[in-house]
């Protein structure tokens, strides 16, 4: 493989992930789980700085542009919530949202995790050592995103999705 086109596998799966989060941040506010909202707000964010810092790295140390796959929609938002109104939503569509949300988001983030892995090989067989460090502290990110989100899912599993459980458990901040 390619320098460039490793490069083009990251910067297509951050795109990804920033359509990820924009997904999981509409549906929680649709929901009316604003602290679930914010913290998708923020990994939104989040995506898109290290998206900015790797575009930069890339035409500052490779002086070229920084190309992409066109991203592929995640499709982390439920179908079914087109379907109705927000304020017909009952304990139970709510439930199964947060549950149906949070299985995407562990998929989405272990995906990643194993890409960026598989990049991070590539990069150190081509020796380029540098970006192979730059990408090793995405990997630390996205690591602790996944420890972070399986903890929160076996506690929600441990409550059965329990939507008291789901509105104490959201972040406050």
């Amino acid at each position: 493989m390619k320098t460039e086109d490793i490069y083009k596998e990251i910067s297509t799966r951050m795109l990804e992930g920033m359509m990820l989060h924009d997904q999981l941040y509409q549906t929680y506010l649709y929901t009316g789980l604003s602290g679930y909202a914010r913290r998708h707000l923020k990994h939104y964010k989040e995506e898109a700085d290290a998206y900015a810092r790797l575009a930069e790295y890339y035409i500052t140390q490779r002086n070229g542009m920084l190309l992409h796959i066109i991203p592929q929609d995640p499709q982390a938002m439920p179908k079914t919530i087109y379907k109705r109104n927000r304020r017909d939503l009952t304990s139970q569509m709510k439930r199964e949202i947060v549950r149906d949300c949070m299985n995407a988001w562990i998929e989405w983030e272990r995906g990643t995790k194993e890409l960026m892995e598989r990049m991070y090989r590539e990069l150190t067989i081509l020796g380029e050592v540098s970006f192979a460090q730059e990408l090793a502290e995405y990997i630390c990110d996205v690591d602790a995103e996944v420890r972070e989100v399986e903890s929160e899912m076996e506690f929600l599993k441990s409550e059965d999705y329990d939507l008291i459980s789901i509105i104490i458990d959201q972040p406050k901040k």
